[in-house]
């Protein structure tokens, strides 16, 4: 990548970055400032003994995504208008990323040229935002419309991010696989694939199996 281009995407992100911020949900902790794998955990971890001091159950699916950022659709691009970004930003962000081209060198020999239509680029500044916007996207679609999850002081919470690595939440084994059914249908629409072998479930009891207290 040039420096020329490095400065470039450097200007479409910092015009961009806060309609992008805009639109990604509180409980998506990647690529956000003042935020990480710590506020992750904390949360998950509150969210655990509030529900233990409440003597509730919580189903707690960790969701492993199988190479997530080579998955993203470069034709799902245009729903970047949806978010309010300038029409001349989205036309540079789609030229960067459509009609890419490719060759493979394979034991001295190099291929012909093939056609990338997936993935967000390595190195690009704007690749976590893409990335960020295009997973808002799936889970948007697929939890919108979804009672399922642990209640709060009133707020349902079914989810906790951190970029790719997800975690669903429910009260009982029932809500967690509806919510597991709809984020995984909704992710084969998208191209995205749930690596099911590394995808694991953890319920903990109000008796036992519980966090120590905060």
């Amino acid at each position: 990548m040039s420096h020329a281009l490095k400065v470039l995407l450097k200007i479409i992100h910092n015009r961009i970055s806060s309609k992008c911020e805009a639109n990604i949900g509180d409980d998506q902790f990647g690529f956000r400032s003042g935020m990480g794998t710590r506020e992750a955990l904390f949360s998950l971890l509150v969210l655990a003994q509030k529900c233990y001091d409440q003597q509730r159950d919580i189903f707690i699916c960790f969701i492993d995504f199988e190479k997530a950022f080579d998955r993203v659709r470069h034709d799902l691009m245009e729903s970047l208008r949806g978010v309010g970004l300038d029409g001349k930003d989205i036309t540079l962000i789609q030229n960067l990323y459509w009609n890419q081209r490719a060759r493979i060198r394979i034991e001295g020999s190099i291929s012909e040229q093939i056609g990338i239509g997936r993935r967000v680029r390595q190195g690009c500044v704007l690749s976590p935002l893409l990335f960020n916007l295009y997973s808002e996207l799936i889970f948007d679609r697929s939890l919108a419309d979804i009672s399922e999850g642990v209640k709060i002081n009133g707020v349902n919470v079914n989810s906790i991010r951190y970029a790719d690595d997800t975690v669903l939440i429910a009260d009982s084994d029932e809500g967690l696989q509806r919510l597991l059914n709809s984020v995984s249908n909704t992710c084969n629409e998208f191209g995205m694939k749930i690596n099911v072998k590394k995808t694991k479930v953890m319920i903990i009891k109000k008796s036992k199996n519980v966090p120590q207290p905060i």
